[in-house]
């Protein structure tokens, strides 16, 4: 028996988030919420968002062409490593992506110490190094 419905479901739980992408290791099918300039704007993602090609033009002095593709592989490793907190890139106001647990430390550290960034919800990312 094949169930054909529809499921919409709102939330702030960074668990329910979480289940989602590591149940189904994908971020298809979830749309992204947020304000700008006093309006909704909606941010559908999926995975083929990160695997297609990207390209910019880096300033009009130069000239110079820079491209970027993240691949498959770069998508497996982008759900590895967040994979425990990626929830968290869904309501924080900034990301700090560091290799490993010293600099981790030290962040953190900074962002206690640093006034106006405890009015921000930062998180830090850590992806362990090589030697991890």
């Amino acid at each position: 028996m094949s169930l054909k419905c529809q499921i919409i479901i709102t939330t702030h739980s960074s668990h329910i988030v979480n289940s989602k992408i590591h149940s189904s290791s994908s971020f298809d099918n979830i749309n992204y919420l947020t304000l700008k300039n006093k309006c909704s704007k909606v941010i559908p993602l999926y995975d083929a968002l990160f695997i297609q090609d990207f390209s910019k033009k880096s300033s009009q002095e130069t000239g110079q062409q820079i491209n970027h593709k993240l691949d498959q592989k770069d998508l497996l490793f982008l759900k590895k490593h967040i994979k425990y907190k990626v929830s968290e890139l869904f309501f924080s106001d900034a990301i700090i992506v560091v290799e490993g647990t010293t600099e981790e430390i030290l962040l953190n550290y900074y962002l206690e110490k640093e006034k106006k960034l405890r009015n921000y919800y930062i998180s830090i990312f850590r992806i362990d190094g090589a030697y991890a």
